[in-house]
């Protein structure tokens, strides 16, 4: 997937942010992120942020399910 549609997702479904750059999601929810431009580095990160939003929609689902 081309990056420029990754992070137009990302506005729409958490918007507020002044960017969504790998770096700055990472500083924004305390996600480590020691050697950024790493290949290592920042697939640690990317898989931690992954994790994270995957949290966000089950508990939305879960939400949505209870008030359905």
């Amino acid at each position: 997937m081309d990056m420029t549609v990754c992070k137009l997702r990302m506005r729409r479904r958490y918007p507020g942010h002044k960017s969504y750059g790998l770096g700055k999601l990472c500083e924004i929810y305390g996600i480590e992120l020691d050697n950024h431009h790493r290949a290592l580095s920042d697939a640690q990160a990317s898989f931690h942020l992954l994790n994270l939003i995957n949290r966000k929609r089950d508990e939305e689902t879960a939400l949505n399910a209870e008030a359905a």
